[in-house]
């Protein structure tokens, strides 16, 4: 019962026009967001001069936010709430370290959950591309036993 909270049904090979249509209409939002973050990166830079603190908590949230939201858009199984939880724990614990040990320690822990977020995106993708494979696979002819220059060839080819 815990495993059908937190999985998706992966992608329906059936009704590939349905998910590209729902696939369409996430992208804009989500290359928005990522040119807004860009932007706001260089606001943050230049107003923060002088302290690297601030410019690391500064910027590790909104890219833990993004990440989240591209991570939730872009994964076939895990549901967003899951993901939310693995990105909310990094930056609870980095708040949790700079107000129990030091500020230094607490950067150093947002930049880690910055990493780990960027980590699931990376990981969502693949998972999604993955999905997507069979159909894939399907399209590529494998051609007939070849012999000599022939085989050689498709290796060349197809390496």
């Amino acid at each position: 019962m815990e495993e059908w909270r937190s999985r998706r049904q992966p992608l329906d090979p059936k009704k590939p026009k349905e998910d590209a249509r729902k696939q369409k209409q996430r992208r804009p939002c989500l290359v928005l967001l990522t040119l807004v973050l860009a932007a706001s990166t260089a606001a943050v830079l230049w107003r923060c001069r002088g302290e690297p603190l601030l410019v690391a908590w500064r910027l590790s949230l909104p890219l833990c936010l993004a990440s989240f939201l591209w991570a939730s858009s872009l994964s076939v199984t895990t549901r967003p709430c899951a993901v939310f939880v693995h990105v909310s724990y990094g930056v609870l614990l980095a708040c949790a370290a700079d107000s129990l040990v030091s500020p230094n320690e607490g950067v150093v822990v947002a930049h880690l959950a910055t990493h780990f977020a960027a980590g699931l995106v990376g990981y969502a993708l693949a998972e999604r591309r993955s999905a997507r494979a069979p159909r894939y696979k399907e399209m590529i002819e494998e051609p007939a036993l070849a012999t000599g220059n022939q085989a050689v060839q498709f290796i060349l080819v197809y390496a």
